[in-house]
């Protein structure tokens, strides 16, 4: 029942022995209400004495809105250390604390570390991993999984740009269906959450004793920006603070940053991104990766190219 479904869906599987009927028990229902209300009265105030008033605003804005059962989301734009993440206990520890179910959910799996029982988008609603514009969510009416969505109050769902609008739009589809509700998200309160920031490379040909000038005139920035490669970044690449990144050259072998490296984004700036390493030799470490040129040699091109 943990992950929504019964023994009944598996026919094959014996029956255990026991006088409890846990095909009544809705073990999702049992875990968004198992908490200590006590504590959570406790966090509730102590956060809202340390709320910002431009935190302040949006929280009461959005418990304002779950109050009068009207339905609503909102977008809470941020850059990474601004205080979404206190915001989103802030909202929980108010709602755990009278005894009502909120869902916490990411884009991504390291981010969900950051929220109160937080969870993937992706495994709490039942997303489709090839969604389409025409999915739904794999969830049924009268399962667990349905019955907890239903007498949710609010939904947190944070890292929300970083994935494909077409989950949103089965989310979407999928809650209305289940609420028996027209209206969007199924009249539920939704809160989304994240920044990303784009970065745009820089593509030129390089000048070689090979090349000439009139290159330039034949293969314009247009064409240059749609060139990919297996050792190419993108030319337009979206970032966000919590996502995992992968180097694809080596910058400082000594310091651990290798092609293959695998980081976490915790800071973002026009010229600069910072992370943390998350294998290799060097875990934990904190480190600045800047701009840099790439060269692929590789892409069987009439000529050599340079993004930066």
């Amino acid at each position: 029942m943990q992950n929504g479904r019964s023994l009944d869906d598996f026919l094959m599987m014996p029956k255990p022995e026991c006088s409890i009927n846990y095909d009544n028990v809705n073990n999702l229902m049992m875990e968004g209400l198992s908490f200590d209300i006590e504590l959570y009265i406790s966090k509730r105030y102590r956060f809202e004495q340390q709320l910002t008033v431009e935190q302040r605003e949006i929280y009461e804005k959005i418990l304002s809105t779950m109050n009068s059962k009207e339905g609503s989301f909102f977008f809470v734009y941020g850059f990474g250390g601004t205080g979404k993440t206190f915001l989103w206990n802030a909202l929980t520890a108010f709602i755990r604390s009278q005894k009502r179910i909120v869902l916490n959910v990411a884009s991504s799996g390291i981010a969900t570390t950051l929220l109160p029982s937080g969870r993937t988008a992706h495994s709490q609603f039942c997303i489709p991993i090839n969604v389409t514009e025409d999915s739904t969510c794999n969830i049924v009416h009268g399962s667990s999984i349905a019955t907890l969505i239903q007498n949710t109050n609010l939904i947190v769902w944070d890292e929300a740009p970083m994935v494909k609008k077409h989950c949103v739009e089965a989310f979407n589809r999928t809650i209305k269906d289940i609420m028996h509700d027209d209206r969007i998200f199924g009249g539920k309160v939704v809160v989304f959450g994240g920044e990303a920031i784009t970065y745009f490379s820089s593509d030129s040909v390089c000048k070689t004793d090979y090349s000439s000038d009139s290159f330039d005139d034949i293969y314009d920035t247009e064409f240059l920006n749609t060139i990919e490669g297996s050792r190419l970044a993108s030319h337009k690449l979206t970032l966000k603070v919590g996502v995992p990144i992968m180097l694809m050259r080596n910058i400082d072998q000594a310091n651990g940053l290798c092609n293959g490296t695998r980081l976490r984004v915790t800071l973002l700036r026009d010229h600069f991104i910072k992370g943390i390493i998350l294998n290799g030799s060097k875990p934990g470490e904190e480190v600045y990766i800047h701009q840099m040129d790439l060269n692929p040699y590789e892409c069987n091109l009439p000529f050599q190219m340079k993004r930066r």
